[in-house]
């Protein structure tokens, strides 16, 4: 679970600060004044869309997967419903706080669920960490304030040394995790 957060949530950090420059680049104006707001939303739904992934997997190997055929079930109609709440009132921003809430939910669920059966990989301080430098990270970017395509990869690259910098200083990675990953590269 660190090492899927570890890249997601600075992954999510980045794209949300980047998505009005990226979408002003590769949409036309009235896309991008409109899409952008909505692309926090979608990545922090594709984080807890993993962290449910990752926990479902203990409901499967444990061969308890009815309870996830049911969920799925509940989500999809959630979403339905959520999304007729909120559309009319909130238009694209709507539909993106519905699919937020939907994969919250799974995730929660599978999470209750995995815990009867085995201790759940959660650490609140590596997350916290891993949090606070993908923060740091994207107010870095945000502050470089890109323009155009060459603006937004010096930016991407500044925001990637940033948070690693950050994440090493804050202890969120050790030497020997990072000596794990050299290894895995070799």
């Amino acid at each position: 679970m660190k090492y899927y957060l570890l890249i997601t949530i600075p992954a999510a950090v980045g794209m949300s600060v980047l998505s009005k420059p990226l979408l002003f680049v590769i949409t036309t104006p009235e896309i991008a004044l409109g899409g952008y707001m909505v692309t926090p939303l979608v990545c922090l739904g594709a984080v807890f869309m993993g962290m449910y992934g990752i926990t479902n997997n203990i409901l499967i190997l444990d061969k308890n997967t009815k309870i996830l055929g049911k969920l799925w079930i509940v989500v999809a109609i959630s979403n339905i419903i959520l999304n007729i709440i909120l559309v009319p009132y909130w238009g694209i921003l709507g539909a993106g706080f519905a699919t937020l809430l939907c994969y919250i939910l799974a995730f929660a669920v599978t999470t209750i669920a995995s815990k009867k059966v085995m201790k759940l990989p959660f650490n609140i301080k590596e997350m916290v960490k891993i949090i606070i430098a993908s923060l740091i990270m994207g107010v870095i970017v945000y502050i470089t304030n890109p323009n155009g395509i060459l603006g937004i990869l010096i930016s991407i690259i500044i925001g990637v040394i940033v948070y690693f910098v950050a994440i090493f200083l804050l202890k969120g990675i050790t030497k020997k995790e990072i000596q794990f990953f050299k290894s895995l590269i070799k």
